[in-house]
């Protein structure tokens, strides 16, 4: 008597339309990177407001915010803000990319008012992707803490 024949086991084939959506997936999240992936950074090593020293003077906050922008963490970035800097008001975080900050100016005489040359990209009809000049206004807040409150395109 001779050994029972051994029936291959079958193989199960991946329906052909699962194979599709699938590329059509790769192809979409390929092309729209450039376009879109910059907002799903991870979570980067920007400062946050508490890791300033509570003396911190506003050109300090700025440049932790400005660094915190640049990185796209908004997370970071909206700890040295009030509930008035909005976008529209001066925000930019989750909006255009930055791609590039320049060194402050300021501030003006008798204020607390800095400019800064940021680079912008993946803009939209009221910011266009361009250098262009913006402006910070910050202020004292009841802790005695220095907070973004208004910026813009103009003073």
């Amino acid at each position: 008597m001779s050994a029972p024949a051994t029936v291959p086991a079958r193989r199960r084939r991946v329906p052909r339309a699962v194979l599709i959506v699938a590329v059509a997936v790769l192809v979409i999240a390929v092309a729209g990177w450039p376009q879109y992936g910059w907002r799903l950074r991870p979570h980067t090593d920007a400062p946050h407001a508490d890791s300033l020293p509570a003396d911190a003077g506003p050109r300090e906050v700025l440049q932790a915010y400005l660094v915190a922008l640049k990185d796209g963490d908004c997370q970071a970035a909206h700890t040295f803000v009030t509930s008035t800097f909005t976008i529209g008001n001066g925000e930019l975080c989750g909006g255009p990319q930055i791609l590039g900050v320049g060194a402050l100016s300021g501030p003006a005489s008798g204020t607390t008012e800095f400019a800064t040359q940021l680079t912008i990209a993946h803009g939209d009809d009221s910011l266009p992707d361009r250098q262009l000049t913006w402006f910070y206004q910050l202020d004292r807040q009841a802790d005695g803490r220095w907070r973004l409150t208004s910026g813009g395109s103009g003073p």
